[in-house]
């Protein structure tokens, strides 16, 4: 017989938070506002009901890849974080943050059970 609540019990993920996911991550978004000269400057703040969230955090699969550019040369690092719970309403234009680090978020998947969301992430220094 199926089990209706799918292969993953609802409260599997409650028990091992600070086993599989022993990190904490809070998620940003950018308010536009214009500088003296014009530019648009991104002031970030903290998305509601994303604070402090379970996390995963893990290496990508170009980790630590040089990337040239015309007039400078900058890293680039991938990077996987695994957030304990179903949250659609991130974006690739909002960012992540684990620690004092700060990861721009390039992509955002869901698990088919709604029970993880996957964020791919890059440090730019």
């Amino acid at each position: 017989m199926a089990n209706p609540q799918g292969v993953v019990h609802p409260q599997m993920l409650q028990r091992l938070v600070g086993l599989a996911f022993p990190s904490s991550c809070t998620i940003q978004q950018a308010t536009e506002t214009q500088d003296s000269y014009g530019g648009i400057v991104p002031s970030w703040s903290n998305l509601a009901d994303h604070v402090n969230l379970p996390c995963r955090l893990s290496p990508g699969r170009s980790l630590n890849a040089e990337r040239p550019t015309p007039d400078q040369t900058y890293l680039v690092s991938d990077f996987i974080i695994t957030l304990a719970g179903n949250y659609p309403s991130i974006t690739e234009k909002m960012q992540a943050v684990i620690g004092s680090q700060t990861y721009n978020i390039t992509s955002v998947d869901q698990d088919g059970q709604s029970a993880q969301t996957r964020l791919t992430a890059k440090i730019v220094t």
